[in-house]
């Protein structure tokens, strides 16, 4: 069996929990996550400043561009997920579509597991 060990970083660890107002433990595992003193605020308390643009990633305006266009002409889309934080972030993008452009486009429960192979794009062929 293995065994977990704790890293033993050198830090004040009870001046971190009390200014942040965090059990020491916790002062203690962000210290190990390399989680400098600076960033320790932005880490436990982020805000929407502290996020990176996603236009900084590779094609996102080619992928906007295609979502609008389907968007526009009424075709169907599909959003394919996982069963971990995917998914959970994924919810409100699934809320958004039911909002904006109604039920049609959410997809039906999954009954094919969480397996992502051609079956999966089987299941969800186009319907005419």
């Amino acid at each position: 069996m293995k065994k977990w060990f704790l890293k033993n970083k050198k830090a004040d660890f009870k001046q971190i929990s009390k200014r942040y107002k965090i059990n020491e433990v916790i002062a203690r595992l962000i210290v190990n996550r390399n989680i400098k003193e600076d960033n320790i605020r932005r880490y436990l308390y982020p805000s929407l400043d502290d996020m990176y643009n996603p236009f900084s990633m590779k094609d996102m305006e080619k992928g906007v561009q295609i979502l609008k266009d389907k968007i526009e002409t009424k075709e169907r889309i599909l959003i394919v997920g996982d069963y971990d934080v995917a998914l959970i972030a994924g919810d409100p993008i699934y809320v958004y579509f039911d909002i904006l452009l109604g039920p049609d486009y959410l997809p039906e429960s999954d009954n094919i597991g969480n397996s992502f192979d051609i079956e999966y794009f089987r299941y969800y062929k186009p319907i005419d």
